[in-house]
């Protein structure tokens, strides 16, 4: 399965680009791989919908569980045009994982529950504030994109309004010259201090709530 892994790396420029997203060396590749298939598996189920009796199977199971909720919308008298929702940044709809995690500090706040108004509202950033973001396309220019913070906590990038993070590094990626059609904008966006949102995030996570 390594070989596969590995194989497939080498040969598509889809996987490759998502292990260098990651900061993954290529001479790296085969031990990360390794290390993965190594440790316990992750079941995980796009589905359009989760029941109590599907949330209530997934948390009997030994191996952790993420459920992931994708809506399809077919055009009206135009079947043929079908177009597929996820969520932001992937946040499942059940994760065993994440339940089975001490809580956090600030236990008002779930992860995936976090948006850009949160930090925001806790001084981890401003309205006004610049997140930068620099993409290098497959055999293209390396480019370096700047979004503003709004007050009601969208992103302004290429004179246009974006309400997530990921919409707006879609946006930046894409215009680099990118056909990708997914991206994660948490990781993505840093603030002058070189932090991520997601590194803001887990600060917010980390901030014990005052009584």
């Amino acid at each position: 399965m390594v070989d596969l892994a590995v194989e497939q790396y080498q040969a598509d420029p889809y996987t490759k680009e998502k292990f260098e997203d990651l900061n993954i060396a290529a001479i790296n590749v085969r031990q990360v791989v390794g290390d993965i298939l190594e440790t316990d598996p992750i079941i995980g189920v796009p589905i359009d919908g989760v029941t109590n009796d599907l949330r209530d199977w997934a948390r009997t199971l030994k191996y952790k569980v993420k459920l992931w909720v994708v809506s399809k919308f077919v055009e009206f008298n135009k079947p043929t045009n079908i177009v597929f929702e996820f969520p932001e940044e992937f946040k499942p709809e059940l994760d065993t994982e994440e339940e089975s995690k001490p809580q956090k500090a600030n236990t008002e706040i779930a992860q995936y529950d976090v948006e850009l108004t949160d930090l925001v509202n806790s001084s981890l950033l401003t309205v006004g504030e610049k997140l930068t973001m620099v993409y290098k396309p497959r055999n293209g220019q390396q480019k370096r994109y700047e979004a503003t913070v709004l007050d009601d906590g969208s992103l302004e990038l290429l004179e246009q309004q974006f309400s997530s993070p990921s919409y707006a590094a879609l946006a930046g990626i894409q215009d680099a010259g990118s056909d990708r059609k997914t991206v994660n904008g948490w990781t993505s966006w840093k603030n002058n201090k070189n932090k991520t949102l997601a590194d803001l995030r887990e600060q917010l996570l980390n901030t014990a709530v005052t009584p």
